[in-house]
């Protein structure tokens, strides 16, 4: 993924966070942030661990599995 790609990527974040915070979701735009801030994340069953998974995967990012298949892991 060029440089160029990886921006526009992480603005689509910048504003899903950004909305998600406005809209009172705090532990799903907290998850998001992590993810901005160190460009990977483990994401678990919980409910906001599954919101995240679906905002990432809707952007076009791929995702690892664990062998359970209980984790995602998502990479920038």
């Amino acid at each position: 993924m060029k440089s160029v790609e990886k921006n526009i990527i992480r603005y689509q974040i910048m504003a899903k966070h950004r909305q998600l915070t406005r809209g009172g979701n705090y532990h799903t735009a907290r998850r998001l942030l992590e993810f901005l801030r160190k460009k990977r994340i483990a994401l678990d069953l919980s409910d906001a661990d599954y919101e995240a998974d679906n905002i990432l995967a809707y952007l076009g990012l791929r995702a690892t599995y664990s062998h359970s298949f209980c984790t995602a892991y998502y990479k920038l």
